[in-house]
């Protein structure tokens, strides 16, 4: 029986959207952990390119909270 990547990260509980991303990518555990949401370390199934995958969530109670996440975004896109 094949084993869920998502089980094999020392008991740390992700959301369901984990197991959507594990199909494409293996998740070799938790970078970090923040006010918004969590980072985690992965490799890219098809191309085998390291990557940091970050669920964000909770972040919507107040506008200033989607920006700050917003300009985050475009700040990595850059960077990549």
């Amino acid at each position: 029986m094949r084993s869920d990547p998502i089980d094999n990260l020392s008991g740390v509980e992700l959301p369901r959207a984990w197991h959507s991303i594990a199909k494409s990518y293996t998740l070799d555990g938790v970078l970090g952990q923040g006010s918004y949401g969590t980072v985690m370390k992965g490799v890219c199934k098809v191309t085998g390119q390291p990557v940091a995958i970050k669920f964000i969530s909770g972040f919507s109670k107040w506008d200033y909270d989607c920006v700050k996440v917003i300009r985050e975004i475009q700040i990595l896109r850059k960077l990549s």
